[in-house]
Order: C-alpha cells, then sequence, then structure tokens
C-alpha cells in the first residue's frame, strides 16, 4: 500500500500521487481479505486512520501498537486486558 491518508481514512493526493507503482485504490477493496502488519506505538494513528478507508480488514500488530490503538480510540479497554496468543 503505497498511499498518503488523512485522519478520515481518505487518500491525500500528494506531489508524489501520479508517480506511485501501486494497486488502485477500486482494486484493492475488490480483494477480500487484505492484510496489514504493522508494529510500534508511533504508528497508532496510521492504523485508525487506515481502518474506515477501508484499506484492511485484517490487522497484525505487536502489543505495543494494540495499546495505543486502543487508547488512540478511546477504547475502556488497555493492553493489559489483552490476551497475547
Amino acid at each position: 500500500f503505497s498511499y498518503f491518508v488523512n485522519a478520515a481514512g481518505d487518500v491525500v493526493k500528494t506531489e508524489l500521487y501520479d508517480r506511485l507503482i501501486a494497486i488502485g485504490i477500486a482494486d484493492l477493496k475488490r480483494i477480500p481479505t487484505r492484510i496489514g502488519v504493522a508494529t510500534g506505538q508511533i504508528k497508532a494513528k496510521a492504523v485508525v486512520a487506515a481502518a474506515p478507508g477501508g484499506f484492511v480488514n485484517t490487522l497484525i500488530m505487536d502489543s505495543l501498537l494494540a495499546g495505543a490503538v486502543l487508547a488512540e480510540i478511546g477504547s475502556p479497554i488497555s493492553s493489559a486486558d489483552l490476551e497475547i496468543a
């Protein structure tokens, strides 16, 4: 995935947009399983932004990022409440 998205999950067309070599957004969204992989607390805002855009529907992340995502969305659940597999 080579697009920039804002907090609402909308693609932001930067000066790089026309030079990207990537699958088109419409084609991407037709793929039944779209897996995202992310680690690190610093990526919480990006992970939260990708969700409403429908860019991924399965997400693999580490426990630190999971806790940061929960905090970002204001969840009453904390990473301490998670059962890590």
